[in-house]
């Protein structure tokens, strides 16, 4: 192995602001009211007070009233637009993008039906599908600002970071005013490795809306990163409301810079409820004669998840498990084929949706499924919100509490999580007798003298 091999960097943590304004259609004046429930009055009644208790933010009576207006046969492409934002809210996004894409059906040219439709697809982890129809959206509406700075994220996590950049400008150019573009682009020019354009932007985004969580928990991390500990008083200030209220930040990032596991626990469970809930189902036993584990990751490859699981997955008794590898890694490299040639069972999933997903891991029958990933970047947790196997495991990547029901165990150890901590941990917790964290047993310890200027750094000083 090169001795130069950075096996132990930091876990990466996802950042990102995905702008969904409420895209309600206007409310049109209302008319007299008969009492024959199939009168055009009473379709255009109904409908107007679904909208209107949705702009007022009722959302049950919005939604009993859409329900209604559905159930009577009626067809509008503004309730079906608008009930499906309802119903992604609740995590039912097959539902959400059949009553969109019925929306776009009625009225192809309506810009916002395209970009509501985008929103749920990406949730899907349809991305490719959801950056089609925000490019639709911005050819119908040019000056659609949200859906180019909603592209430009699309494009961030697809790896194309200049196309990426060219349309955050965009947005900008297209309203300076628009905190959550400077917002993505700091994430951009983070991906890039551009730090100090990220802080720059980070700090124009929270100038704009000093109540931008994602913006004031990148600029966190981007000073901790170049190592400036300025202003330390002001982010303490910031610690203490932080993804605590208002809108969620993926807890990993502050793991670095704070010990609260409170907080921590807070912080968790906010983010997955705003950004991982799905309409899930139980299931039962399988009645397997071997015992199906899964391993899902995107980082078979070379990676420090790789480099420690290696022979694990070798070491595995076949006999008695069949263990299957849900792939997602970007591209394939030497440890993805180690991996391939494991033993187990590999399925590259990296061109599949969520759905597709959920549906193949039921279809193998896996009785336990375990999560490599936590919430660091390129993880797909919304998989295991559907729930993928009747026993649902957190494990290496990410040892923290991912505060998500469906999550049912985390594998640890006394000193990851010692017994006065266990409170702090919505998952039940497997103790390792020892170490929770495997090792490859065949990596050879490098014999050769290992200097600084290997690694870059000077030959003196911190």
């Amino acid at each position: 192995m090169p001795k130069n091999n950075k096996a132990l960097k930091k876990n990466e943590s996802v950042g990102k602001t995905f702008t969904v304004p409420s895209g309600l259609a206007p409310i049109q004046e209302d008319f007299t009211i008969t009492t024959d429930a199939h009168s055009k009055f009473s379709k255009i009644h109904i409908r107007n007070q679904a909208i209107k208790f949705h702009r007022e933010g009722n959302i049950l009576d919005a939604e009993k009233y859409y329900q209604n207006f559905i159930n009577l046969g009626y067809s509008d492409h503004k309730v079906f637009s608008n009930y499906g934002i309802i119903l992604k809210s609740y995590g039912k996004l097959e539902e959400a993008a059949v009553l969109q894409e019925r929306s776009i059906k009625i009225k192809p040219d309506l810009a916002e039906a395209h970009y509501n439709l985008a929103n749920t697809l990406k949730d899907l982890g349809k991305i490719n599908e959801a950056e089609i129809s925000l490019r639709k959206a911005i050819k119908l509406k040019p000056d659609f600002v949200e859906s180019y700075s909603n592209l430009g994220i699309i494009l961030k996590d697809l790896g194309k970071l200049n196309e990426a950049e060219i349309l955050l400008l965009k947005a900008i150019e297209l309203n300076p005013y628009f905190a959550e573009a400077y917002s993505n682009l700091a994430n951009v020019m983070k991906e890039s490795g551009n730090f100090y354009d990220s802080i720059n932007y980070a700090k124009k985004a929270i100038k704009l809306n000093n109540k931008l969580s994602i913006a004031i928990c990148n600029l966190i991390e981007l000073k901790g990163i170049i190592c400036d500990w300025s202003d330390l008083d002001i982010q303490s200030t910031w610690m203490n409301q932080i993804g605590i209220y208002g809108s969620s930040i993926n807890p990993g990032v502050l793991n670095y810079y704070e010990d609260n596991p409170l907080r921590q626990l807070i912080r968790s469970k906010r983010f997955f409820k705003q950004n991982y809930v799905r309409k899930s189902e139980p299931l039962g036993v399988n009645n397997n004669n071997k015992i199906n584990v899964g391993y899902f990751s995107s980082d078979f490859r070379a990676h420090p998840t790789m480099f420690l699981i290696s022979s694990l997955l070798s070491l595995h008794d076949k006999k008695e498990f069949n263990i299957y590898l849900y792939s997602f890694t970007p591209k394939d490299d030497e440890y993805t084929q180690m991996a391939k040639e494991s033993g187990c069972i590999f399925r590259d999933i990296k061109d599949l949706n969520d759905i597709e997903v959920v549906n193949l891991a039921r279809n193998d029958k896996i009785d336990i499924a375990v999560d490599l990933m936590g919430y660091i970047q390129n993880n797909r947790i919304s998989i295991f919100s559907y729930r993928v196997a009747p026993i649902q495991i957190n494990y290496l990547g990410y040892p923290g509490t991912l505060g998500a029901d469906p999550i049912d165990y985390i594998i640890a150890d006394k000193i990851i999580i010692p017994n006065e901590y266990e409170k702090f941990y919505s998952e039940k917790i497997i103790f390792m007798p020892n170490c929770y964290q495997c090792n490859d047993n065949k990596k050879e310890i490098c014999s050769e003298p290992i200097t600084r200027e290997d690694f870059n750094l000077p030959s003196k000083g911190f």
